[in-house]
Protein backbone atom coordinates (compact mmCIF):
# COMPACT_ATOMS: atom_id res chain seq x y z
CA UNK A 1 0.00 0.00 0.00
CA UNK A 2 1.42 3.32 -1.15
CA UNK A 3 1.67 5.63 2.22
CA UNK A 4 3.45 8.74 0.29
CA UNK A 5 3.79 9.67 -3.07
CA UNK A 6 4.93 12.97 -4.56
CA UNK A 7 4.19 13.61 -8.37
CA UNK A 8 7.22 16.32 -10.79
CA UNK A 9 7.40 17.83 -6.91
CA UNK A 10 9.30 20.71 -7.41
CA UNK A 11 10.69 24.05 -5.13
CA UNK A 12 12.11 27.33 -6.67
CA UNK A 13 13.53 30.11 -4.75
CA UNK A 14 13.93 33.14 -7.34
CA UNK A 15 16.06 31.38 -9.98
CA UNK A 16 17.56 28.63 -7.89
CA UNK A 17 15.75 25.41 -7.77
CA UNK A 18 16.13 23.64 -5.13
CA UNK A 19 13.60 20.34 -5.36
CA UNK A 20 12.90 19.80 -9.10
CA UNK A 21 10.48 17.59 -10.49
CA UNK A 22 10.58 14.81 -7.81
CA UNK A 23 8.81 11.72 -8.20
CA UNK A 24 8.56 8.85 -5.67
CA UNK A 25 6.52 6.59 -3.34
CA UNK A 26 6.75 5.30 -0.16
CA UNK A 27 4.81 2.26 1.07
CA UNK A 28 3.49 1.13 4.45
CA UNK A 29 7.21 -0.39 6.00
CA UNK A 30 10.24 0.11 6.04
CA UNK A 31 12.90 2.23 6.14
CA UNK A 32 14.32 4.69 3.79
CA UNK A 33 16.87 6.90 3.70
CA UNK A 34 17.55 10.35 1.68
CA UNK A 35 21.09 11.12 0.98
CA UNK A 36 22.70 13.55 -1.59
CA UNK A 37 25.71 15.98 -1.23
CA UNK A 38 25.15 19.44 0.43
CA UNK A 39 22.61 21.65 -1.22
CA UNK A 40 21.22 18.42 -2.89
CA UNK A 41 17.76 19.47 -1.71
CA UNK A 42 16.93 17.19 0.88
CA UNK A 43 15.72 19.44 3.63
CA UNK A 44 13.39 21.40 1.12
CA UNK A 45 12.07 18.02 -0.33
CA UNK A 46 11.17 17.12 3.70
CA UNK A 47 9.96 20.53 4.54
CA UNK A 48 7.63 19.88 1.35
CA UNK A 49 6.60 16.54 2.49
CA UNK A 50 5.28 17.63 5.70
CA UNK A 51 3.71 21.40 4.84
CA UNK A 52 6.74 23.76 5.91
CA UNK A 53 7.09 25.13 2.56
CA UNK A 54 4.95 25.07 -0.45
CA UNK A 55 5.81 23.74 -3.80
CA UNK A 56 6.12 25.64 -7.02
CA UNK A 57 4.62 22.44 -8.70
CA UNK A 58 3.40 19.27 -8.07
CA UNK A 59 1.83 17.12 -5.85
CA UNK A 60 2.08 15.10 -2.53
CA UNK A 61 -0.30 13.07 -1.23
CA UNK A 62 -0.57 11.23 2.11
CA UNK A 63 -2.57 8.12 2.86
CA UNK A 64 -4.76 8.66 -0.14
CA UNK A 65 -5.43 12.38 0.38
CA UNK A 66 -3.92 15.19 -1.57
CA UNK A 67 -2.16 17.38 1.07
CA UNK A 68 -0.18 19.59 -1.44
CA UNK A 69 0.02 23.11 0.44
CA UNK A 70 -1.27 21.93 3.80
CA UNK A 71 -0.51 23.61 6.91
CA UNK A 72 1.78 21.08 9.10
CA UNK A 73 -0.52 20.55 11.92
CA UNK A 74 -2.78 19.47 9.17
CA UNK A 75 -0.85 17.06 7.85
CA UNK A 76 0.38 15.85 11.62
CA UNK A 77 -3.25 15.43 12.07
CA UNK A 78 -3.04 12.28 9.37
CA UNK A 79 -0.23 10.51 11.02
CA UNK A 80 2.74 12.17 9.54
CA UNK A 81 5.66 13.00 12.50
CA UNK A 82 8.86 14.64 12.08
CA UNK A 83 12.07 15.42 13.95
CA UNK A 84 14.10 18.54 13.58
CA UNK A 85 17.78 18.35 13.14
CA UNK A 86 18.50 21.02 16.46
CA UNK A 87 16.91 19.23 19.35
CA UNK A 88 13.20 21.24 20.19
CA UNK A 89 13.31 19.58 23.56
CA UNK A 90 11.90 21.79 26.80
CA UNK A 91 14.96 21.63 28.65
CA UNK A 92 13.51 22.01 32.10
CA UNK A 93 10.55 19.73 31.96
CA UNK A 94 11.40 16.01 32.78
CA UNK A 95 11.97 13.55 30.21
CA UNK A 96 8.13 11.47 30.51
CA UNK A 97 6.94 15.24 30.31
CA UNK A 98 8.71 15.99 27.07
CA UNK A 99 7.10 12.64 25.63
CA UNK A 100 3.99 13.40 26.65
CA UNK A 101 3.68 16.80 24.36
CA UNK A 102 3.57 14.23 21.44
CA UNK A 103 1.10 11.80 23.23
CA UNK A 104 -1.30 14.68 24.04
CA UNK A 105 -1.42 15.06 20.32
CA UNK A 106 -4.47 12.65 20.21
CA UNK A 107 -6.22 13.70 23.19
CA UNK A 108 -9.98 14.19 22.74
CA UNK A 109 -10.65 16.92 25.25
CA UNK A 110 -10.08 20.91 24.30
CA UNK A 111 -8.82 23.71 26.37
CA UNK A 112 -11.83 24.18 28.32
CA UNK A 113 -11.96 20.28 29.69
CA UNK A 114 -8.26 20.68 30.39
CA UNK A 115 -8.82 24.19 32.15
CA UNK A 116 -11.60 22.66 34.43
CA UNK A 117 -10.15 18.96 34.91
CA UNK A 118 -13.00 17.45 33.73
CA UNK A 119 -13.73 13.71 33.35
CA UNK A 120 -12.71 13.57 30.14
CA UNK A 121 -9.94 15.61 30.74
CA UNK A 122 -8.55 13.19 33.17
CA UNK A 123 -8.88 10.18 31.22
CA UNK A 124 -6.54 11.49 28.63
CA UNK A 125 -4.02 12.89 30.63
CA UNK A 126 -3.78 9.14 32.16
CA UNK A 127 -3.66 7.66 28.33
CA UNK A 128 -1.01 10.14 27.40
CA UNK A 129 0.90 9.12 30.44
CA UNK A 130 0.51 5.44 30.13
CA UNK A 131 1.49 5.70 26.07
CA UNK A 132 4.39 7.79 26.96
CA UNK A 133 5.75 5.60 29.51
CA UNK A 134 5.25 2.58 27.05
CA UNK A 135 7.19 4.42 24.69
CA UNK A 136 10.05 5.54 26.36
CA UNK A 137 10.78 2.12 28.04
CA UNK A 138 10.47 0.64 24.33
CA UNK A 139 13.28 3.26 23.59
CA UNK A 140 15.20 2.52 26.60
CA UNK A 141 14.89 5.44 28.66
CA UNK A 142 12.45 4.66 31.37
CA UNK A 143 15.34 4.97 33.55
CA UNK A 144 15.32 8.55 33.24
CA UNK A 145 11.95 9.25 32.30
CA UNK A 146 11.35 11.96 35.63
CA UNK A 147 15.15 13.74 34.85
CA UNK A 148 14.59 17.03 33.20
CA UNK A 149 15.78 16.33 29.84
CA UNK A 150 18.86 18.83 29.89
CA UNK A 151 20.54 16.88 32.30
CA UNK A 152 20.75 13.57 29.55
CA UNK A 153 24.40 13.37 27.53
CA UNK A 154 23.12 14.72 24.06
CA UNK A 155 22.73 10.81 22.55
CA UNK A 156 19.60 10.47 24.80
CA UNK A 157 18.67 13.98 24.20
CA UNK A 158 17.84 12.73 20.55
CA UNK A 159 16.44 9.78 21.65
CA UNK A 160 14.10 11.42 23.53
CA UNK A 161 13.36 13.53 20.54
CA UNK A 162 12.36 10.57 18.31
CA UNK A 163 10.10 9.16 21.30
CA UNK A 164 8.26 12.63 21.24
CA UNK A 165 7.57 11.77 17.91
CA UNK A 166 6.87 8.52 18.08
CA UNK A 167 4.30 9.38 21.08
CA UNK A 168 2.13 10.67 18.52
CA UNK A 169 1.36 7.21 17.03
CA UNK A 170 2.50 8.03 13.43
CA UNK A 171 1.86 6.36 10.09
CA UNK A 172 4.78 7.60 9.56
CA UNK A 173 8.21 9.32 11.02
CA UNK A 174 9.75 11.99 9.12
CA UNK A 175 13.38 12.11 10.74
CA UNK A 176 15.74 14.99 10.00
CA UNK A 177 19.46 13.74 10.91
CA UNK A 178 18.80 11.82 13.42
CA UNK A 179 22.51 11.03 14.21
CA UNK A 180 23.38 14.91 13.75
CA UNK A 181 26.22 15.64 16.52
CA UNK A 182 26.71 11.66 17.89
CA UNK A 183 29.46 10.27 18.15
CA UNK A 184 29.81 6.21 15.96
CA UNK A 185 28.59 4.59 19.40
CA UNK A 186 25.66 6.59 20.16
CA UNK A 187 24.57 6.99 16.12
CA UNK A 188 24.56 3.07 16.27
CA UNK A 189 22.27 3.28 19.34
CA UNK A 190 19.54 5.65 17.99
CA UNK A 191 19.85 3.69 14.72
CA UNK A 192 19.15 0.69 16.64
CA UNK A 193 16.13 2.83 18.34
CA UNK A 194 14.85 3.35 14.50
CA UNK A 195 15.10 0.13 13.18
CA UNK A 196 13.28 -1.26 16.54
CA UNK A 197 10.36 1.05 16.29
CA UNK A 198 8.58 -0.55 13.80
CA UNK A 199 7.16 2.42 12.11
CA UNK A 200 7.57 2.96 8.31
CA UNK A 201 10.40 5.97 8.08
CA UNK A 202 11.83 8.56 5.61
CA UNK A 203 15.40 9.63 7.00
CA UNK A 204 17.90 12.71 6.32
CA UNK A 205 21.12 11.35 7.39
CA UNK A 206 24.92 12.40 6.97
CA UNK A 207 26.56 9.28 8.45
CA UNK A 208 26.24 7.35 4.88
CA UNK A 209 27.76 4.32 6.66
CA UNK A 210 25.14 4.34 9.24
CA UNK A 211 22.42 5.04 7.17
CA UNK A 212 23.18 2.41 4.81
CA UNK A 213 23.46 -0.05 7.70
CA UNK A 214 19.79 0.96 8.68
CA UNK A 215 17.79 1.50 5.42
CA UNK A 216 15.90 -1.28 3.31
CA UNK A 217 16.05 1.69 0.27
CA UNK A 218 18.32 4.90 -0.64
CA UNK A 219 16.96 7.78 -2.41
CA UNK A 220 19.69 9.39 -3.76
CA UNK A 221 19.40 13.42 -4.61
CA UNK A 222 21.74 15.69 -6.75
CA UNK A 223 20.80 19.06 -7.67
CA UNK A 224 17.33 18.86 -6.67
CA UNK A 225 16.88 15.58 -9.11
CA UNK A 226 16.06 12.53 -7.91
CA UNK A 227 19.71 10.38 -9.11
CA UNK A 228 19.04 6.86 -8.09
CA UNK A 229 16.12 4.83 -5.79
CA UNK A 230 16.92 1.41 -4.73
CA UNK A 231 18.67 -1.14 -1.72
CA UNK A 232 21.77 0.18 -0.40
CA UNK A 233 23.92 -2.65 -2.28
CA UNK A 234 21.92 -1.40 -5.73
CA UNK A 235 22.82 2.19 -4.76
CA UNK A 236 26.89 1.74 -3.89
CA UNK A 237 26.94 0.74 -6.85
CA UNK A 238 25.87 3.31 -9.34
CA UNK A 239 28.55 4.56 -10.86
CA UNK A 240 26.24 8.28 -10.94
CA UNK A 241 26.30 8.21 -7.40
CA UNK A 242 29.98 6.86 -6.70
CA UNK A 243 30.42 10.10 -8.96
CA UNK A 244 28.25 12.39 -7.38
CA UNK A 245 28.57 11.50 -3.94
CA UNK A 246 29.68 8.17 -2.66
CA UNK A 247 32.92 8.72 -4.18
CA UNK A 248 33.37 12.47 -2.31
CA UNK A 249 32.24 10.68 0.89
CA UNK A 250 35.12 8.47 0.48
CA UNK A 251 37.57 10.76 -0.86
CA UNK A 252 36.78 13.01 2.33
Amino acid sequence: MTLLRTVGLTKRFGGVTAVDDLSIELGDVGITALIGPNGAGKTTAFNLLCGVLPPSSGTVEFRGRDVTGQPPHRIAVLGMARTFQNLELFGDMSVRDNVMVGAGAHLRGGIVSAALRLPRHRSDERAARERSDAVLERLGLGDVADRPASDLPYGLQRRVELARALATDPALLLLDEPMAGLSGGEAAEVAGAVRAIGVPTLIVEHHVETVMALSDRVLVLNFGRLLADGTPAEVRADPAVVEAYLGAEDAA
